[in-house]
Protein backbone atom coordinates (compact mmCIF):
# COMPACT_ATOMS: atom_id res chain seq x y z
CA UNK A 1 0.00 0.00 0.00
CA UNK A 2 2.78 2.65 0.80
CA UNK A 3 4.54 1.66 -2.95
CA UNK A 4 0.81 2.66 -4.39
CA UNK A 5 0.48 5.09 -2.19
CA UNK A 6 4.13 7.18 -3.06
CA UNK A 7 3.41 6.67 -7.35
CA UNK A 8 2.53 10.40 -8.40
CA UNK A 9 -0.56 11.87 -10.07
CA UNK A 10 -1.33 11.13 -13.41
CA UNK A 11 -0.36 13.63 -15.55
CA UNK A 12 -3.28 16.00 -17.23
CA UNK A 13 -2.28 15.06 -20.53
CA UNK A 14 -2.57 11.45 -19.91
CA UNK A 15 -6.15 12.21 -17.77
CA UNK A 16 -7.51 13.73 -21.15
CA UNK A 17 -6.02 11.02 -23.21
CA UNK A 18 -7.80 8.37 -20.87
CA UNK A 19 -11.16 10.44 -21.52
CA UNK A 20 -11.22 11.08 -24.91
CA UNK A 21 -9.65 7.28 -25.69
CA UNK A 22 -12.93 5.72 -26.77
CA UNK A 23 -13.79 8.98 -28.91
CA UNK A 24 -10.58 8.62 -31.07
CA UNK A 25 -10.31 5.00 -31.24
CA UNK A 26 -14.01 5.18 -32.84
CA UNK A 27 -12.97 7.99 -35.46
CA UNK A 28 -10.09 5.75 -36.22
CA UNK A 29 -11.64 2.46 -36.65
CA UNK A 30 -13.83 3.88 -38.92
CA UNK A 31 -11.62 6.05 -41.70
CA UNK A 32 -10.39 4.63 -44.82
CA UNK A 33 -6.48 3.05 -43.75
CA UNK A 34 -4.20 5.64 -45.25
CA UNK A 35 -6.24 8.18 -43.58
CA UNK A 36 -6.61 6.38 -40.25
CA UNK A 37 -2.80 6.28 -40.37
CA UNK A 38 -2.29 9.94 -41.13
CA UNK A 39 -4.73 10.66 -38.42
CA UNK A 40 -3.09 8.20 -35.82
CA UNK A 41 -0.19 9.78 -36.23
CA UNK A 42 -1.64 13.32 -35.53
CA UNK A 43 -3.00 12.36 -32.44
CA UNK A 44 0.40 10.55 -30.96
CA UNK A 45 2.36 13.47 -32.16
CA UNK A 46 -0.07 16.11 -30.24
CA UNK A 47 -0.37 13.65 -27.56
CA UNK A 48 -3.75 13.31 -27.10
CA UNK A 49 -4.33 9.94 -28.17
CA UNK A 50 -2.41 6.96 -26.25
CA UNK A 51 -2.56 3.75 -28.01
CA UNK A 52 -3.73 0.51 -26.13
CA UNK A 53 0.06 -1.02 -27.06
CA UNK A 54 2.66 1.61 -27.10
CA UNK A 55 5.66 1.57 -29.89
CA UNK A 56 8.15 1.29 -26.84
CA UNK A 57 6.46 -1.59 -24.73
CA UNK A 58 6.20 -3.51 -28.13
CA UNK A 59 10.42 -3.01 -28.19
CA UNK A 60 10.33 -4.62 -24.20
CA UNK A 61 10.42 -0.63 -22.50
CA UNK A 62 7.13 1.05 -20.90
CA UNK A 63 6.16 4.51 -21.84
CA UNK A 64 5.85 6.03 -18.10
CA UNK A 65 6.33 5.37 -14.52
CA UNK A 66 3.76 4.40 -12.53
CA UNK A 67 0.71 6.73 -11.63
CA UNK A 68 -2.38 7.00 -9.51
CA UNK A 69 -5.50 6.78 -11.19
CA UNK A 70 -7.34 10.22 -11.64
CA UNK A 71 -10.47 10.92 -10.37
CA UNK A 72 -12.05 10.47 -13.93
CA UNK A 73 -10.50 6.87 -13.98
CA UNK A 74 -11.74 6.05 -10.74
CA UNK A 75 -15.21 7.38 -11.09
CA UNK A 76 -15.17 5.04 -14.23
CA UNK A 77 -13.86 1.94 -12.18
CA UNK A 78 -16.07 1.92 -8.95
CA UNK A 79 -19.39 1.26 -10.42
CA UNK A 80 -18.30 -1.57 -12.27
CA UNK A 81 -17.55 -3.62 -8.69
CA UNK A 82 -21.76 -3.25 -8.40
CA UNK A 83 -22.02 -5.55 -11.42
CA UNK A 84 -19.20 -7.87 -11.26
CA UNK A 85 -21.07 -10.52 -9.51
CA UNK A 86 -23.94 -10.43 -12.58
CA UNK A 87 -20.59 -10.29 -15.29
CA UNK A 88 -19.06 -13.04 -13.95
CA UNK A 89 -22.39 -15.42 -13.81
CA UNK A 90 -22.41 -14.50 -17.10
CA UNK A 91 -18.88 -15.56 -18.35
CA UNK A 92 -19.25 -18.70 -16.23
CA UNK A 93 -22.65 -19.77 -18.05
CA UNK A 94 -20.69 -18.99 -21.20
CA UNK A 95 -17.77 -20.80 -21.06
CA UNK A 96 -19.98 -23.49 -19.58
CA UNK A 97 -21.91 -23.33 -22.99
CA UNK A 98 -19.46 -23.61 -24.98
CA UNK A 99 -17.55 -26.27 -23.40
CA UNK A 100 -20.95 -28.43 -23.54
CA UNK A 101 -21.20 -27.39 -27.28
CA UNK A 102 -17.64 -27.65 -28.05
CA UNK A 103 -15.88 -29.62 -25.66
CA UNK A 104 -16.82 -33.28 -26.90
CA UNK A 105 -16.30 -32.75 -30.82
CA UNK A 106 -13.54 -30.06 -31.32
CA UNK A 107 -11.84 -31.41 -27.95
CA UNK A 108 -8.69 -31.60 -29.52
CA UNK A 109 -9.33 -27.65 -30.50
CA UNK A 110 -9.95 -26.58 -26.64
CA UNK A 111 -6.83 -26.23 -24.13
CA UNK A 112 -7.84 -29.20 -21.69
CA UNK A 113 -6.80 -26.17 -18.80
CA UNK A 114 -9.91 -23.71 -20.28
CA UNK A 115 -11.75 -26.70 -20.20
CA UNK A 116 -11.02 -27.77 -16.66
CA UNK A 117 -11.05 -23.64 -15.52
CA UNK A 118 -14.73 -23.10 -16.88
CA UNK A 119 -16.38 -25.60 -14.12
CA UNK A 120 -15.28 -22.83 -11.67
CA UNK A 121 -14.75 -19.76 -12.75
CA UNK A 122 -15.25 -17.14 -15.39
CA UNK A 123 -13.35 -16.93 -18.51
CA UNK A 124 -12.75 -13.70 -20.23
CA UNK A 125 -12.62 -15.49 -23.18
CA UNK A 126 -13.23 -18.91 -24.03
CA UNK A 127 -10.17 -20.31 -26.57
CA UNK A 128 -10.64 -22.14 -29.56
CA UNK A 129 -7.86 -23.11 -32.29
CA UNK A 130 -8.84 -23.23 -35.71
CA UNK A 131 -6.66 -24.31 -38.79
CA UNK A 132 -4.94 -21.34 -39.52
CA UNK A 133 -5.19 -18.05 -39.23
CA UNK A 134 -6.98 -17.64 -42.41
CA UNK A 135 -9.80 -19.73 -40.86
CA UNK A 136 -10.18 -17.83 -37.25
CA UNK A 137 -10.14 -13.99 -39.61
CA UNK A 138 -13.36 -16.45 -41.04
CA UNK A 139 -14.88 -17.36 -37.75
CA UNK A 140 -14.48 -13.74 -36.75
CA UNK A 141 -16.30 -12.26 -39.00
CA UNK A 142 -19.02 -14.14 -39.46
CA UNK A 143 -19.25 -13.87 -35.54
CA UNK A 144 -19.26 -10.28 -35.56
CA UNK A 145 -22.29 -10.29 -38.62
CA UNK A 146 -24.03 -12.00 -35.94
CA UNK A 147 -23.14 -9.44 -33.35
CA UNK A 148 -20.51 -11.45 -31.12
CA UNK A 149 -16.93 -9.97 -31.18
CA UNK A 150 -14.30 -12.48 -30.84
CA UNK A 151 -10.17 -11.65 -30.37
CA UNK A 152 -7.26 -13.27 -32.18
CA UNK A 153 -5.79 -12.85 -28.22
CA UNK A 154 -2.15 -14.46 -28.61
CA UNK A 155 -2.09 -15.85 -32.17
CA UNK A 156 1.34 -14.35 -31.99
CA UNK A 157 4.34 -13.80 -29.78
CA UNK A 158 4.59 -10.46 -27.47
CA UNK A 159 0.91 -9.79 -28.69
CA UNK A 160 0.34 -7.45 -30.84
CA UNK A 161 3.89 -7.79 -31.84
CA UNK A 162 7.52 -7.40 -31.14
CA UNK A 163 9.33 -4.29 -32.76
CA UNK A 164 13.00 -5.33 -31.13
CA UNK A 165 12.84 -8.90 -30.54
CA UNK A 166 16.30 -8.90 -29.15
CA UNK A 167 14.50 -7.33 -26.09
CA UNK A 168 13.51 -11.20 -25.49
CA UNK A 169 16.71 -13.07 -26.42
CA UNK A 170 15.16 -13.66 -29.96
CA UNK A 171 15.65 -13.45 -33.83
CA UNK A 172 13.77 -13.21 -36.54
CA UNK A 173 14.82 -16.67 -37.70
CA UNK A 174 14.47 -18.44 -34.11
CA UNK A 175 12.66 -21.62 -35.19
CA UNK A 176 10.32 -21.55 -31.89
CA UNK A 177 8.65 -18.42 -33.57
CA UNK A 178 7.94 -20.41 -36.51
CA UNK A 179 6.82 -22.78 -34.45
CA UNK A 180 4.48 -20.50 -32.26
CA UNK A 181 3.30 -19.17 -35.43
CA UNK A 182 2.34 -23.05 -36.95
CA UNK A 183 0.63 -23.55 -33.41
CA UNK A 184 -1.02 -20.66 -32.60
CA UNK A 185 -2.20 -18.34 -35.13
CA UNK A 186 -5.53 -19.94 -35.40
CA UNK A 187 -6.03 -19.36 -32.06
CA UNK A 188 -9.88 -17.00 -31.89
CA UNK A 189 -11.08 -16.18 -28.48
CA UNK A 190 -14.72 -16.22 -28.48
CA UNK A 191 -16.84 -13.90 -25.90
CA UNK A 192 -18.40 -14.68 -22.62
CA UNK A 193 -19.59 -11.35 -21.69
CA UNK A 194 -23.48 -11.91 -22.85
CA UNK A 195 -23.82 -15.21 -21.36
CA UNK A 196 -24.93 -19.10 -22.47
CA UNK A 197 -27.85 -18.01 -24.86
CA UNK A 198 -25.32 -16.16 -26.92
CA UNK A 199 -22.77 -18.54 -26.58
CA UNK A 200 -24.82 -20.91 -27.89
CA UNK A 201 -25.30 -18.88 -30.55
CA UNK A 202 -21.95 -18.34 -31.45
CA UNK A 203 -20.56 -22.06 -30.73
CA UNK A 204 -23.21 -22.59 -33.75
CA UNK A 205 -21.43 -20.45 -35.65
CA UNK A 206 -17.96 -22.11 -35.28
CA UNK A 207 -19.01 -25.31 -35.46
CA UNK A 208 -20.64 -24.96 -38.56
CA UNK A 209 -17.55 -23.78 -40.13
CA UNK A 210 -15.32 -26.51 -38.85
CA UNK A 211 -17.27 -29.27 -40.05
CA UNK A 212 -18.22 -27.38 -43.52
Amino acid sequence: MARLRSCAELPARLGRACASYRTHARILAHLPGALSGVAKSVLLRTGSYEPPVADVERRGGLPYPSYLPNEWVVQRILPRFATLDEDEARRREASLAYAELLGDEFSGRIPQAALNACKGQPLLRFPILLDDKAQADEAAARLLARGHYAVHWYFRPFFPGALDLGAYGLSADDPRLADYDARFSGVLGLPTERGADAAREAAGIVGDLLRA
